[in-house]
């Protein structure tokens, strides 16, 4: 498993000054469904704005909730009851995916191994595998997002939520996964990464009245977009 030092030399001789550049996120657009419908990034984002602790779990545009537990792979972990975790995408994933159009999970008994590929959302037709952050049995799924997985996207760390996990070895577990100032230090590293990827683009971006605030990855790549995401969520 890659250690937190890895992590952190990975983005080693960036210059942070263009990752500072970034920190406007949240950026206006909006698009028109069928029925004159409209959807935007800034409703979602004042949506998120009302929940309580928003701005301090606000780390470089991403949000990541203190009480929850998270794995290098982009994957959140947070106790629900005994041994019971539930499971899901962290902020920083589901936008460097994008819209996210289903979901693949393992059924009810399956066995999951921490660390190891376990469970999949989709996006732009193709399957994205993901890590489990935890040893376990699976026990529930969320059947809601097979109707609407765009929960994901709108709500990553509530309704969102992918699975159910019996997880007696949690304790050990959480060996392997972030937490509280260190969960801030590796997501604010993670972000320079991105950052840097993203300054050969930033034309481009720019052109798009600022930084992505959702499918970064495709903003980055293009076409190549799915290479980014294996890179970033660590399932390469």
């Amino acid at each position: 498993m890659q250690s937190l030092f890895d992590l952190l030399t990975y983005t080693k001789g960036v210059e942070y000054i263009i990752a500072v550049s970034f920190l406007v996120v949240f950026v206006w657009f909006w698009k028109f469904a069928k029925g004159g419908e409209m959807v935007t990034i800034a409703a979602e984002s004042e949506e998120r704005a009302r929940v309580p602790g928003f701005l301090e779990n606000l780390i470089g545009g991403f949000l990541l909730p203190k009480e929850y537990f998270y794995h290098q792979g982009h994957t959140w972990v947070k106790p629900v009851e005994g041994d019971v975790v539930a499971i899901g995408l962290d902020d920083f994933s589901q936008k460097l995916v994008g819209r996210i159009e289903g979901i693949k999970v393992p059924s009810v008994g399956t066995l999951l191994k921490q660390g190891e590929k376990g469970l999949s959302v989709i996006a732009n037709s193709i399957p994205i595998d993901l890590l489990a952050p935890v040893d376990g049995e699976v026990i529930a799924v969320n059947q809601a997002l097979t109707a609407a997985p765009e929960k994901i996207n709108r709500d990553p760390y509530g309704e969102g939520w992918l699975i159910k996990v019996r997880a007696p070895r949690f304790r050990a577990n959480k060996s392997g996964l972030f937490s509280g100032e260190l969960a801030k230090v590796w997501l604010e590293e993670v972000r320079n990464g991105l950052m840097a990827r993203l300054s050969p683009a930033l034309g481009t971006v720019a052109l798009d009245a600022g930084p992505a605030v959702s499918g970064i990855a495709e903003r980055i790549a293009g076409e190549k977009w799915h290479e980014v995401v294996k890179e970033f969520l660590m399932v390469e």
